[in-house]
């Protein structure tokens, strides 16, 4: 099957995201300057505090507030996050390797920066939880630097509860479980973009929230698991945009059942073991846009698509005429219907024909009732479609008075396993 790509919609978010957009990247500020980043967290002149590499070089460490020897490198970048005021700042990492053998709690108000990916490398060089933690309800910021899990590290980034926060240009590799282990309750409006997160022993990025999620523009490959894995609760949103995600061992991306609403626009999912994407039928994902590609034909699976019949105009009984085929096997999950102009004296009744027999024997038909214009969900007794089935609507009833116009039939289906 085939879907347009909603342009409008996929414009509409990114312009709706740029709020969540993180900052310029490190430009030479020294302690006391102002930047935009800092700004955002303290006020204008929020303070910046620098700490070099012990391989940095020479300039950047007499340019430094404070220079690491190599060995448990998180008690200064620590005590540097710490000296910063309740009303925000930023600690800034030199080029070089920063050893830890504890994890850095990041506190509130506080930016985490690095010179890039592959500039700045945070490693992991003892047994830990966690290489970036934090608390419940922290608003922090982290860019441009590598986290080595050295798989000794279980996650490189473990903020669980860590609500108002954004990661971006954070390469997390190598931990032994999931590479960034974010959100829970409490933890709304989490924004990861233009990350990586590869090789890791679990999930590359799990998060589950209690309001609002976006990863975009992010590598995820190699990981044991899932590639992504959401599990949002009932009402809140997460959007998952234009990433690439490949060579995963379970899912590219895995959506929970009977969560919240994810929007999934522009990814290029390949090579997942599991398959492309997946989720329940009660998980209302919207996909536009995504390129699936691997050895798997369910490589969308369970994650509920929609073909409509359309009939222009005031009803009339009638048996169907429109046609709708799969190349490949599906299940229906349910039928629904509507109409612009709502039904008098009588209800629309409708029936779903698969090769000319009914897929409602037995139970209740797709109906819109007297005065609306949108029906009941009604869940077929025959859900199976196999290759070149042919399905056909029927018009069993309309109104009496008004018969209704404009009668759009909308049948769910996911790929067959």
């Amino acid at each position: 099957m085939t879907f347009d790509r909603e342009t409008g919609v996929y414009e509409a978010l990114r312009k709706d995201l740029r709020k969540f957009d993180p900052l310029p990247v490190h430009d030479g500020r020294r302690r006391g300057e102002a930047s935009a980043l800092t700004s955002s967290f303290g006020g204008g002149g929020a303070p910046t505090i620098v700490v070099a590499a012990s391989d940095a070089s020479e300039l950047s460490k007499s340019k430094a507030d404070s220079v690491c020897d190599g060995t448990a490198n998180e008690v200064i970048i620590q005590a540097a996050l710490n000296d910063l005021p309740a009303s925000g700042g930023r600690v800034e990492l030199t080029e070089g390797t920063f050893n830890i053998d504890a994890g850095i709690n990041v506190p509130t108000l506080t930016v985490l920066a690095g010179l890039g990916m592959n500039a700045t490398t945070i490693i992991a060089t003892s047994a830990m939880t966690g290489m970036i933690v934090g608390s419940a309800g922290r608003t922090s910021g982290f860019q441009d630097f590598k986290l080595d899990g050295n798989s000794l590290a279980t996650y490189c980034v473990d903020r669980p509860t860590s609500g108002n926060s954004w990661y971006h240009r954070v390469w997390a590799t190598d931990a032994v479980s999931h590479g960034m282990n974010l959100g829970a309750n409490n933890a709304s409006n989490i924004s990861v973009t233009s990350c990586w997160s590869t090789a890791n022993g679990g999930v590359g990025i799990e998060f589950f929230f209690d309001g609002y999620a976006r990863i975009s523009d992010c590598y995820i490959a190699d990981n044991t698991s899932h590639g992504i894995e959401s599990t949002l609760n009932v009402g809140d949103d997460g959007l998952i945009i234009g990433n690439t995600i490949v060579g995963n061992g379970g899912w590219g991306i895995d959506h929970a059942t009977g969560q919240g609403n994810i929007v999934a626009i522009g990814n290029i999912l390949d090579s997942n073991t599991s398959g492309g994407i997946n989720g329940g039928p009660e998980a209302h994902n919207f996909i536009d846009g995504v390129m699936v590609a691997g050895d798997h034909d369910d490589t969308i699976s369970a994650v509920p698509q929609s073909d409509t019949f359309y009939r222009s105009g005031t009803l009339a009984v009638d048996a169907g005429t429109s046609h709708l085929t799969f190349p490949y096997a599906v299940t229906i999950v349910n039928v629904r219907a509507s109409v612009d102009v709502a039904p008098t004296g009588l209800g629309i009744i409708v029936d779903v024909n698969n090769n000319g027999t009914s897929i409602y024997p037995t139970s209740t038909k797709p109906d819109i009732a007297i005065g609306a214009t949108k029906g009941t969900v009604r869940i077929p007794d025959t859900t199976a479609v196999a290759v070149d089935d042919d399905l056909t609507v029927d018009i069993d009833q309309i109104g009496s008075t008004i018969e209704g116009e404009d009668l759009t039939v909308t049948v769910y289906w996911v790929a067959a396993p």
